[in-house]
């Protein structure tokens, strides 16, 4: 799926340069280095990416303007506009979750985890600790830990779509960014698994940090 190898490609850049940076003894040769692995990717996917650039400049025009991709994507975008509130991102309780096979839920206890303020508490608790991080790393001044909560923020703002908060900014990008409003038509179809990684990430760092705050006062430090 082209739209989703945009998201992907936007993350495995990330983290080659994060990861780069990390392991690198010499800073001065991060940049190249990470030139080097960004480019030996794409050059395996050319493959597809050329075929599908020639493609897109031909005919792409003609499938936007087409009525069915009309007809599909504003009900999408009315769709997720509807389910994914702010609360809701945050939980990374989404369209995906609550699709059926059948008369079966894809995840069999949505209809709890929708309902029950226990679920919601449960669901919003990485949200916690990545937040905690954010606030850690800003008093040590760790860009880490300041970079991936923010990035965990960003996709959680794309998820949430036209909601509050600062809803009318993703509306902006729809209106004037037509590559934007393809690929995020169903933004949790293409975000989804990138913000449970970056929370996943993000999370256990934060709760490190609370451990180890807390325990400062038994050791009296």
């Amino acid at each position: 799926i082209a739209t989703l190898f945009v998201v992907d490609f936007m993350i495995i850049t990330f983290f080659t340069i994060l990861f780069t940076f990390i392991n690198s003894n010499k800073k001065k040769g991060i940049i190249k280095k990470s030139i080097v692995i960004i480019l030996l990717f794409l050059f395996t996917q050319l493959f597809w990416i050329l075929p599908f650039i020639h493609y897109t400049k031909n005919v792409s025009g003609d499938i936007i303007n087409s009525q069915i991709n009309r007809s599909i994507t504003s009900g999408v975008i009315d769709l997720e506009a509807r389910d994914q509130d702010a609360l809701n991102s945050a939980k990374l309780f989404t369209r995906t979750i609550i699709e059926k096979e059948g008369e079966e839920y894809v995840f069999p206890r949505a209809d709890e985890y929708a309902k029950y303020d226990f679920f919601n508490i449960v669901g919003l608790i990485p949200v916690f600790f990545s937040i905690i991080l954010l606030i850690f790393g800003i008093i040590k001044k760790r860009k880490l830990h300041i970079i991936l909560p923010l990035l965990t923020f960003i996709i959680w703002f794309i998820i949430k779509n036209v909601n509050p908060p600062l809803g009318i900014l993703y509306t902006w990008a729809q209106e004037y960014i037509p590559l934007f409003k393809q690929v995020f038509r169903w933004a949790s179809s293409k975000t989804g698994n990138v913000y449970l990684l970056l929370l996943s990430i993000s999370a256990p760092i934060g709760f490190i940090y609370i451990i180890d705050f807390l325990s400062s006062f038994l050791n009296k430090t």
